[in-house]
């Protein structure tokens, strides 16, 4: 096993890489509780411009597809977390493609741009192949439809969208600073 310390947009932003959940890991589980918990790690971050560390990430490589070049890993620890940050991001990006001059705090970055980078893979995909994140058969057509804008399924995955609700809550709420959760966000530290 190889552990390093590394920024948590870096791993999954990578270039072509996609994080698949095994079939044996359990469905995504998180609560209100652990969103609330983690908004609050990530907007004190980006408040104090402070490294947050957010636990450790374990991953194996699943092999390329030879159709597409996608880098394929398997997510055997870090499920919750990273599901939970790109619903975090997912809401957080719809907010701004309402209104691009929400984005007033991007220096160096288009806000579509974003989503093309910690969402999906490069435009040129399709199908399962265009997401950067891959759920268990019952959550993935939910977190799919919610990052791409798509209607839910009809058997849609209740923590899911009631997880990504409560982001979309924060982020509409009153005085909410979206320069701190993307400062946070970007301060996000893992193993």
């Amino acid at each position: 096993m190889y552990a390093v310390t590394a920024d948590f947009l870096k791993l999954l932003g990578a270039d072509n890489t996609q994080f698949v959940i095994p079939v044996y890991q359990r469905v995504y589980s998180w609560d209100e509780k652990e969103c609330r918990d983690l908004w609050k790690d990530v907007m004190r971050a980006g408040r104090e411009d402070q490294p947050h560390f957010i636990g450790s990430f374990l991953y194996t490589p699943e092999g390329a597809s030879s159709a597409t070049s996608i880098k394929r890993m398997m997510l055997i620890d870090g499920q919750q977390r990273m599901t939970t940050i790109s619903l975090m991001l997912s809401a957080f990006l719809d907010w701004i493609e309402e209104d691009e001059t929400r984005a007033s705090f991007l220096t160096d970055v288009r806000p579509r741009a974003l989503r093309r980078r910690y969402l999906f893979n490069d435009d040129d995909y399709i199908g399962e192949a265009r997401y950067r994140l891959v759920l268990s058969q019952d959550d993935r057509p939910t977190l799919h439809a919610l990052v791409s804008g798509q209607p839910l399924p009809d058997a849609h995955s209740k923590k899911i969208v009631e997880n990504r609700d409560y982001f979309v809550d924060r982020i509409r709420s009153k005085g909410f600073d979206p320069a701190a959760l993307w400062r946070g966000i970007n301060r996000l530290l893992i193993i």
